[in-house]
């Protein structure tokens, strides 16, 4: 008997441009940095990607971009779309 197990993971720019493949079964939440947030990830970061372990990605990608991304390939499609932010 054969087991075959899949992984949906999608890719992102790391803000010093490397590639960055995130499971989107593991992903609790998406947000843009805040100003207090500025010396924590490098220059160039445009979205906070929060993940079950506690831990932040910063990306190069908009949000927008991220829950496009996200949606459909394993993400929680509610919280993924909304995860506490707001419309501007």
């Amino acid at each position: 008997m054969n087991i075959f197990v899949a992984i949906a993971l999608v890719q992102f720019t790391g803000a010093s441009g490397q590639r960055i493949d995130i499971n989107a079964a593991e992903v609790t939440s998406v947000r843009e940095p805040h100003d207090f947030t500025a010396g924590h990830f490098a220059e160039g970061t445009h979205c906070l990607i929060g993940m079950t372990n506690g831990k932040f990605i910063g990306v190069m990608e908009n949000c927008d971009q991220v829950r496009r991304a996200l949606v459909g390939r394993g993400a929680s499609g509610p919280c993924v779309m909304v995860c506490g932010e707001t419309a501007r």
